[in-house]
């Protein structure tokens, strides 16, 4: 068995002393006698490192324990030229074919690998370290990143892609976005590449051609800065964070590990609602594997920052503090505080509108929370009726109640020029600006808040002046109370003519009826008027003329 030689194209056996195969006339003087498997080189490949291959596996480990100079040795040649040496065409043709039809060295030299007639099968295999992502509890507004190490225990290059599904709030450091590059990558065959030296194509039969300097097609090979694939400029780093942010849905990463490969794994809990866990996963899709990662997230609540209510991290308790100290949640609600802490943990303002004043702030915060229900409001009169004599004003009183033991509020508001509301008492201090303008002083009193322990009140006016002129007119007065209750006030108004006014009017209609019949009387007498002399027509004419005056 020591003389027989193996044939390093068709791996048959043959005797020690052939110099040719007998089954494909291949030539056995570079194969060394007495090689017994056909995964062994049959000549030692030394790399740069000092480290000697005698079979296709150890020369695998080599290049998968310093896989940057494996990459070079390819690029460069020097495989291409050892295998044909050694009278493995094949070999040669596939380190040939790998570089020809790879987009890059990486995968060029993983082709190169898997055809390797190795004793095991090189394939990748994939490992993942941590398999579960827990981030804990992050305080709203604040990030964390953890760390996650991919490892590929198999040989051969391990590449494929990691998804991140429908999560903006979760980012990959450490990888290439899959998009927007594809159209940047063209394989070496295709790519400007410069001649190497000592780099000969076979012939038709194994041999290498001693002058030849450019692989068959007529083109070199470039150095590894000229053929690596340029990064991401700023522009398109900008533009994809930019994706990112705008397009929260799945995301790909490309993924290629030749060893192992650390990631930083960010969670952002900027627009995130504090008080609630959040769940994702990532997925890795690769030739050694496919593993699915699940990411978990709690977010904590910043807690409030303002005395006397310092250091509470729930809304519902701090309405219960504000039970025991309701001057002070009255001010820290009107200020605007405890909404700016509700919109830094991304929770939604629970109450609808303006702030109630006074203690009813605390009462209108209470109820938007769910703490409690909302009282039953009554008023009274329910409706009301005037009847204007005069330009004066007319004012009545209206009572705004509960039946149950709560603060009442309410913001009364008209849409007619001509009538007002006011509040009554304490509660004349209506939240405005220091020096309110003309326009704002009328716009206060069209809507006012009144407020009150169970029970309260306020006036409506009625400005005559503002009438355009005598008739019935009509209104609402609206009320928007505890909980968004609204309640109607209608209003009506008579507005009669005065009787003073009436007489004047009978006069003066007497008067025009007197004149008129006089100047008809005095047409009809014209032409008896005509005869007279001229003499005596200016004397005829006067008398005449107070004679009719006189008996009209």
């Amino acid at each position: 068995m020591s003389g027989i030689r193996f044939c390093p194209r068709c791996r048959r056996a043959s005797p020690s002393e052939a110099a040719y195969c007998y089954y494909d006339g291949q030539d056995l003087h570079l194969v060394l006698p007495g090689l017994l498997e056909p995964w062994e080189l049959g000549k030692e490949f030394v790399f740069p490192s000092g480290q000697r291959c005698r079979t296709f596996d150890e020369l695998v480990a080599a290049c998968m324990e310093d896989w940057p100079t494996a990459r070079e040795l390819l690029r460069q040649g020097a495989l291409h030229q050892f295998f044909s040496s050694i009278g493995r065409a094949d070999i040669a043709q596939a380190a040939w074919r790998a570089v020809q039809e790879s987009v890059d060295w990486d995968e060029a030299l993983d082709a190169f690998l898997a055809a390797l007639p190795t004793r095991e099968a090189a394939r990748p295999e994939l490992d993942l370290t941590p398999r579960h992502l827990q981030f804990g509890r992050v305080i709203a507004g604040d990030s964390r990143t953890l760390l996650l190490r991919i490892v590929n225990r198999g040989r051969r290059l391990l590449h494929g892609r990691l998804r991140l599904e429908g999560c903006s709030w979760l980012s990959v450091e450490g990888l290439e976005l899959e998009m927007g590059r594809s159209g940047k990558r063209q394989s070496l065959r295709n790519a400007a590449l410069a001649p190497a030296n000592n780099v000969h194509p076979p012939s038709a039969d194994g041999i290498p051609v001693a002058e030849l300097v450019a692989w068959p097609d007529g083109q070199g090979v470039t150095p590894a800065a000229q053929k690596e694939e340029a990064p991401l400029s700023a522009d398109e780093q900008f533009a994809s964070a930019a994706l990112l942010r705008s397009y929260p849905q799945t995301v790909s990463y490309r993924l290629r590990v030749w060893k192992q490969q650390e990631l930083r794994v960010s969670v952002t809990t900027a627009n995130l609602v504090a008080g609630q866990s959040y769940h994702t996963r990532l997925i890795v899709e690769t030739n050694g594997g496919i593993a699915e990662i699940p990411v978990d997230v709690q977010v904590g609540a910043i807690p409030f920052a303002h005395e006397p209510f310092r250091g509470f991290a729930d809304p519902k308790y701090l309405a219960a503090q504000m039970r025991t100290r309701a001057k002070d949640g009255a001010r820290l609600l009107r200020e605007g505080v405890v909404r700016q802490w509700f919109e830094q943990n991304n929770w939604i303002w629970p109450v609808a509108g303006e702030t109630a004043p006074g203690i009813a702030a605390v009462q209108q915060f209470y109820e938007a929370l769910g703490v409690i229900k909302p009282p039953r409001l009554e008023i009274n009169p329910t409706r009301l009726q005037f009847t204007v004599q005069s330009e004066e004003a007319t004012t009545r009183v209206v009572e705004y109640r509960s039946p149950d033991p709560r603060w009442v509020y309410a913001a009364v508001s008209v849409d007619v020029h001509w009538l007002r509301v006011a509040a009554l008492g304490d509660q004349s201090q209506q939240p405005s600006t220091p020096t309110p303008t003309a326009a704002e002083e009328q716009a206060e009193s069209k809507r006012i808040w009144i407020y009150g322990p169970q029970k309260t009140s306020f006036a409506v006016t009625v400005l005559p002046q503002e009438l355009p002129r005598p008739g019935h007119y009509q209104a609402e007065v609206v009320l928007e109370g505890n909980g968004g209750q609204k309640l109607t006030l209608p209003v009506c108004v008579d507005f009669p003519e005065p009787k003073l006014q009436l007489t004047v009017y009978l006069l003066l209609g007497s008067l025009v009826f007197g004149l008129a019949g006089a100047l008809l009387r005095l047409l009809l007498a014209w032409p008896d008027l005509c005869g007279l002399e001229r003499t005596r027509n200016w004397r005829a004419f006067a008398s005449l003329v107070q004679q009719e005056v006189g008996t009209g």
